[in-house]
């Protein structure tokens, strides 16, 4: 069951309210201490309005569907919702999470340590970014081998290659 604030707590901010109001997805996430969080998702979106929104009263506990991230295997970690969406349609068995976006950080070894960690990136010089910076904070928290998985080519990200059915 999704946990919602309570009814005079808004879910976003003022300036951002009127975007919201007219396109919006709603993503759940299950975190593994049982909450869901909630993220929604726009597009296409004014300069200055964020595409992520964690609703207020939600959180960010850790990545995102890591409620699954105990299965044994290689852990693969993504850049964003709709990457983790993707890769967990073409690849059912393997245990993937999501970090919210290029500035996030994994603050727990528990999730890593001793396992091979495929970073699931665009195929974009933001790809290469979130590579470098994942792969020694990665190494950091005693992941036992870490590679870069980025989407087969000519494809940007790993939604455009599902959808043009390359995976």
């Amino acid at each position: 069951m999704i946990r919602r604030p309570p009814r005079s707590t808004p879910l976003y901010s003022s300036a951002a309210s009127d975007v919201y109001k007219r396109q919006r997805l709603v993503i759940p996430w299950r975190w593994r201490g049982g909450l869901t969080l909630v993220r929604r998702a726009i597009a296409p979106v004014p300069e200055k309005v964020p595409r992520y929104v964690i609703p207020q009263g939600y959180g960010q506990k850790g990545p995102y569907g890591d409620d699954k991230a105990h299965k044994p295997g290689p852990l693969v970690i993504c850049e964003g919702a709709f990457d983790v969406l993707s890769i967990r349609t073409a690849y059912p068995d393997l245990c993937v999470v999501g970090l919210s976006g290029a500035q996030s950080t994994l603050k727990s070894a528990d999730l890593v340590r001793s396992r091979d960690v495929h970073i699931a990136t665009d195929n974009d010089s933001a790809g290469d970014e979130a590579f470098a910076r994942l792969s020694g904070m990665l190494k950091d928290l005693e992941a036992r081998g870490v590679a870069r998985w980025p989407p087969p080519q000519p494809h940007k990200d790993w939604n455009s290659a599902l959808v043009a059915g390359d995976l």
